[in-house]
């Protein structure tokens, strides 16, 4: 069936000559491409030997060799299904007396500048050829589906650093994520043994938003939180749940973290504005982390605000959320 806006002026769709089927080799392999394989590579010659990228025998089989800074390999219509992977990995060998010191390899979607979604940095592996090493990585995102892959090869080469490696394989896998990490503002460790300077009583937990809060906050105090496990995975993201009324909470709050202690490295400034008029109205706000924690980490949170006599808490603090984005 032919459809299209015809007119008097235009009475035609088309002239028709024929239907070409064909058919798309679709390639499974990804959980362990062998590099040797590719559908396409890059025909520019190496300027440091006048040749081109080449195969030979490698670890166990075949590997590409003569790599260059902007050589390419294409992998096309690789399906991952609609799980998907995120983790990608590539095993090589790099010599260092003549593979450049830099030497990475990125992955591109759909062309040699297509959109990149992972780079692996790739160093000479021995002072000879022969050692391979495996280096892994996340991708920026979740591929699914049919992908056209483009691996692309950079590094300082010259003269006496000719290539970039000799590349086996490289495969593509799906790492679960880990949970969020929540940390529930009672739950602390130590805190500021301070008084509120408007009411002179110190930092309390009472019974709020279904379950425990931290109040009767106020300017320069703090919680420790020791030994918060942030998993192999890492969070880099984190999220406050908190009240903070107009009639009783100044609008500049800021929550600090900082890594290891009262003196540690700033990671996080969170600002907090008012959630609502009154006592009860409970909303979230986040901020990137400055760098990615993992493993056991231990945290010092502070808060600061233009508090006054009418306006003399920070808020009611319910929990962190640290997340993965």
């Amino acid at each position: 069936m032919l459809k299209g806006t015809t007119d008097s002026a235009r009475p035609y769709v088309a002239n028709l000559d024929r239907f070409i089927w064909s058919y798309q080799t679709i390639r499974t392999d990804y959980a362990k491409l062998e590099l040797e394989n590719y559908d396409a590579w890059s025909t520019d010659n190496n300027p440091a030997n006048g040749g081109p990228l080449k195969t030979e025998a490698g670890k166990s089989g075949k590997q590409v060799a003569n790599t260059f800074s902007g050589a390419w390999l294409a992998y096309k219509s690789i399906n991952f299904g609609s799980a998907g992977v995120n983790q990608w990995s590539v095993e090589y060998a790099g010599n260092s007396t003549n593979t450049a010191a830099d030497s990475s390899v990125e992955l591109r979607l759909g062309g040699v500048n297509g959109e990149l979604v992972g780079t692996l940095a790739a160093p000479p592996t021995a002072g000879s050829w022969g050692t391979y090493k495996t280096v892994s990585g996340e991708l920026s995102k979740t591929l699914t589906g049919m992908q056209d892959l483009y691996l692309v090869f950079k590094g300082s080469t010259d003269s006496t650093f000719k290539y970039i490696g000799n590349f086996d394989n490289a495969s593509f896998s799906l790492v679960a994520a880990e949970p969020d990490v929540l940390v529930e503002f009672e739950n602390r460790t130590a805190w500021s043994d301070a008084k509120n300077a408007f009411n002179n009583n110190p930092l309390k937990t009472e019974n709020n938003n279904g379950g425990k809060t931290v109040g009767n906050t106020f300017t320069g105090a703090w919680l420790t939180f020791d030994d918060i496990d942030f998993g192999t995975q890492g969070k880099n993201y984190v999220s406050f749940l908190y009240d903070a009324p107009t009639n009783r909470t100044p609008a500049d709050i800021t929550a600090e973290i900082r890594l290891g202690g009262k003196d540690g490295t700033v990671i996080a400034t969170v600002n907090l504005p008012n959630t609502g008029g009154a006592w009860g109205s409970y909303k979230t706000a986040g901020a990137a982390l400055s760098q990615k924690l993992t493993g056991k980490q231990s945290l010092y949170v502070s808060f600061k605000g233009s508090t006054t006599s009418s306006l003399l808490y920070v808020g009611n603090l319910d929990k962190m959320t640290f997340t993965k984005k």
